[in-house]
């Protein structure tokens, strides 16, 4: 479903985070398709509008994605 800025946008899926809620999405604007990552928050009349976040090529996702494991294995590590 498209709306607002994008050319096509699909919801992958949501996680809580306080009041808010981090949205994952898979876009696309003129040809290029990103994977965005964006949380929401909720406004006056509660609708939930977007706040920050970060529109990743899909090319690098994977990149991305690794560094990310990395990242969250270094936690896991030092907490145990």
């Amino acid at each position: 479903m498209a709306g607002g800025f994008w050319d096509e946008e699909e919801l992958v899926g949501s996680v809580p985070k306080g009041r808010e809620e981090v949205q994952v999405r898979r876009v696309a604007k003129g040809g290029r398709r990103y994977l965005d990552l964006r949380s929401f928050y909720p406004g006056a009349n509660g609708q939930l509008l977007p706040g920050k976040g970060i529109a990743l090529p899909t090319e690098v996702a994977p990149a991305v994605l690794s560094l990310l494991q990395q990242a969250l294995a270094a936690e896991e590590a030092d907490e145990g």
